[in-house]
């Protein structure tokens, strides 16, 4: 196990939890007598989260104004000295036993996922959660059990590799997912508990998911294009052959179906001339 751990924990305007969260953190490092540190980094809070963490004697990365989770994180992962790191929230829903959980069997992985399993997301989230978790399973390959669960234990030269991708939102944690699966890092998720959080969440659903299925496109053409540009290139092919079946049986102008079928060629080209510099970048 590595001895050496970096604690990443962004906090907005979490006045009622940050204090146990952080006092726990040590308990369990103190546990293992880990060479260690804990990386707050407050994004602008204007409750009392500044003040309480004078307080805690921990390293503090003060931003303001509020630049968004994904910009407090990757502040944090350069803030880092150590290799490992261990990136959780300051709310208080990830318990001590999940984050020993995973520094014990993170050895393995580049990267080490806690899966919330008992995860219940509103009617709101759920549709969009639904349909983002299956984006991402086909564009990666893989099942993803929890695409955007905030507790993880990584490599910070991995992570580093990826960074010019991050997003400055709560797209980070789902992009970085989605960029080290097809990056073909070491990816493993293992099972957590979860407890529901007692303040209002700072997600904000058309927005933040809307942004998210951007830079999952975008992830996705810069390492694995081809999952993207085969299949529309396959739909503009069908729909030209369609075109071209019904002209024929129906008599006239093929110029509709001789359109698909070019588009299909240019879209396929396009995908493996992006796919070739994307493997030659790499």
């Amino acid at each position: 196990m590595n001895k050496n751990l970096s604690v990443v924990i962004p906090a907005y305007n979490e006045e009622k939890t940050i204090s146990k969260v952080i006092t726990d953190i040590k308990s369990l490092l103190e546990e293992y007598g880990f060479k260690s540190e804990i990386i707050v980094v407050d994004d602008g809070s204007t409750d009392n989260t500044s003040r309480i963490l004078k307080d805690l004697d921990v390293e503090t990365v003060t931003m303001k104004p509020n630049r968004g989770y994904g910009k407090a994180v990757k502040t944090g992962i350069k803030k880092s000295r150590y290799e490992l790191i261990m990136l959780t929230d300051g709310d208080g829903t990830y318990t001590p036993e999940s984050m020993k959980k995973l520094i014990e069997n993170s050895r393995e992985y580049d990267m080490l996922v806690g899966a919330r399993r008992n995860i219940d997301p509103s009617p709101i989230k759920k549709p969009a959660k639904w349909i983002i978790n299956k984006l991402a399973g086909y564009i990666t390959g893989v099942k993803i059990p929890d695409l955007n669960s905030g507790l993880r234990v990584f490599r910070k030269s991995k992570a580093l590799k990826h960074f010019r991708l991050l997003p400055d939102g709560f797209s980070l944690t789902s992009t970085i997912t989605i960029a080290m699966l097809n990056h073909g890092d070491r990816v493993e998720y293992t099972e957590i508990e979860y407890i529901k959080r007692k303040t209002k969440s700072k997600f904000h659903p058309i927005s933040d998911t809307t942004n998210l299925i951007s830079f999952i496109f975008q992830t996705t053409i810069y390492f694995n294009p081809l999952r993207i540009f085969i299949p529309v290139s396959l739909f503009m092919f069908i729909c030209g052959t369609a075109a071209l079946i019904y002209r024929i049986l129906r008599g006239g102008l093929i110029a509709v179906s001789i359109i698909f079928f070019l588009a299909s060629l240019q879209i396929l080209s396009m995908g493996l001339i992006a796919d070739l510099i994307g493997k030659k970048t790499d």
